[in-house]
């Protein structure tokens, strides 16, 4: 497989499986192998999964070299080392003094000296903070142990529902744009034109479907088991002698309670036929018919599972607005079935909007503010 990333003078000089950034006119030229994409990745989406109000960022270091070519630096990262974090301030990837020494002695380890091959080139952590940009504390780290023009910082945003967002940050003319990367890439192996690998991306989608999606506190409802078609669980089992004589007698009390049944569907019928609230929510394909109750610290988000809109639809959203955060629940037709959620929020204010996909490719959504009621419903 040929080598991916952006066009540039030194691609032809990168080695297989490797993605290439770099900006026209910049100094700074980062070859990324896509092995440590990968794993990197699972590091980030460990610590997105971790707690349920907001995602915990993780950091460490990233090795590799640092060659020059004419003006340009040029930062191969081949590898990385997690530097770990208890957040006894918070969620964000802030070292206390003794984690701070931690990551000091990682930097020994991979210092340059020796005419070492592989050595610190750089820093990454994950960013679940609004925004994408470098904080004052990863500023301080950057200045304080990465001095060289050809070192980098990495900023990995991930996301529940689709590829985590990447961005290299570094120096220019000794100064740094810390508000936000020059360029921002998918951090996913197959989407910078690597191949899957370990299982493909199926794989990580079901072990993604069998967690909790972290950065809303919302837990996937367990899903049911179905017996396999050639196990002896789908073969009806044979009445024995006693019960096939006792079957007469049965299907007499049986008749009545169908009877009954039948009955009382007719008087709901009835009532509905007179009723146009209850004939017009009959009538509503695109009705949802959201509710929020509260339930102590969690609120619990239900929906009509009996909606055309929810019968007909093989996969929704859940967006979940929780003071300052948005996060996104993604829902496949069973969760939808489910026809609830109970979502443990971090403040008062809270809006829902619940998003599916009906027949012939239309979106119909529904909003729901907790304080003060539905807002719109928009077919």
């Amino acid at each position: 497989m040929g080598t991916t990333g952006q066009p540039g003078s030194y691609a032809n000089h990168a080695p297989q499986d490797t993605y290439i950034w770099e900006v026209p006119g910049k100094p700074v030229s980062v070859h990324m192998d896509l092995d440590v994409v990968d794993r990197l990745s699972r590091e980030v989406m460990q610590g997105f999964g971790l707690v349920p109000r907001r995602s915990v960022e993780v950091g460490g270091i990233l090795l590799g070299s640092i060659s020059r070519s004419g003006s340009i630096s040029v930062v191969r990262i081949e590898d990385f080392e997690p530097v770990p974090c208890r957040h006894t301030r918070g969620a964000s990837y802030l070292l206390s003094d003794e984690e701070m020494v931690e990551f000091e002695d990682a930097l020994a380890r991979w210092s340059p000296e020796g005419g070492r091959h592989s050595y610190a080139v750089g820093f990454y952590r994950s960013h679940t903070q609004v925004g994408f940009s470098l904080t004052p504390e990863d500023l301080e780290i950057y200045d304080r142990y990465f001095p060289d023009p050809g070192h980098v910082a990495l900023l990995v945003k991930p996301f529940a529902t689709r590829p985590s967002i990447g961005g290299f940050f570094f120096r220019e003319n000794g100064e740094i744009r810390s508000e936000s990367s020059y360029q921002e890439f998918a951090f996913r192996r197959s989407e910078l034109g690597g191949e899957e690998t370990g299982g493909g991306s199926q794989e990580r989608e079901n072990q993604m479907r069998a967690t909790t999606y972290p950065d809303s506190g919302y837990e996937a409802p367990a899903r049911q088991s179905y017996p396999s078609a050639a196990g002896e669980a789908t073969q009806p089992q044979a009445p024995s002698a006693g019960k096939r004589n006792r079957t007469g007698w049965i299907w007499i009390p049986l008749s009545f309670i169908f009877l009954l049944l039948g009955v009382i569907l007719g008087f709901n019928v009835a009532l509905n036929v007179g009723n146009p609230l209850a004939s017009a929510m009959s009538a509503d394909p695109f009705s949802l018919h959201l509710t929020v109750s509260p339930s102590g610290d969690n609120v619990h988000v239900r929906w009509d599972r009996t909606s055309p809109a929810i019968k007909a639809s093989p996969q929704g959203s859940l967006i979940i607005r929780d003071g300052n955060n948005e996060k996104v629940v993604n829902l496949d037709a069973a969760q939808l079935q489910n026809g609830s959620v109970i979502y443990r929020r971090a403040t008062g204010d809270l809006s829902f909007r619940l998003e599916v996909l009906a027949r012939d490719r239309v979106r119909v959504s529904e909003s729901l503010d907790y304080r003060t009621g539905p807002q719109s419903t928009t077919p």
